[in-house]
């Protein structure tokens, strides 16, 4: 790349424009856009010991800084946050949970005030 191009670069960049196309982005403060929304993970997950689940995500979102997990008891509507977890964790092990109950986990990626769709919700029965 030559000097000329970085400096082309550089400039739209920190005047608030793409620098690949030269069009003003959407909120400069934000070079992402307004559109922009992480990809949901993959969840899946099994028992482990007596009170224990561990859920793992998998299909990680591009750009996305963690997930924001959630749990609900599956005769219960609502969701609960049990966990932020970093974008670069493989799994998370909930050990909140009660035998004889079946739960519902889900979760959605995101990146400082951009939330992107949940997840499928994946379900155990915690014997």
């Amino acid at each position: 790349m030559s000097r000329v191009t970085i400096i082309l670069f550089l400039i739209l960049t920190l005047s608030g424009c793409d620098a690949f196309t030269g069009e003003p982005f959407d909120n400069p403060a934000d070079p992402l856009g307004d559109s922009y929304k992480p990809s949901a993970p993959d969840l899946y997950g099994y028992l482990v010991g007596v009170r224990s689940v561990q859920i793992a995500m998998t299909n990680h979102a591009l750009l996305a800084e963690a997930y924001e997990l959630q749990r609900r008891a599956v005769n219960v509507d609502d969701y609960v946050r049990i966990a932020v977890v970093s974008i670069g964790a493989s799994a998370y092990v909930d050990t909140l949970v009660t035998p004889g109950y079946e739960y519902a986990y889900r979760a959605r990626a995101f990146k400082g005030s951009k939330f992107g769709n949940w997840s499928p919700e994946f379900l155990v029965y915690v014997r």
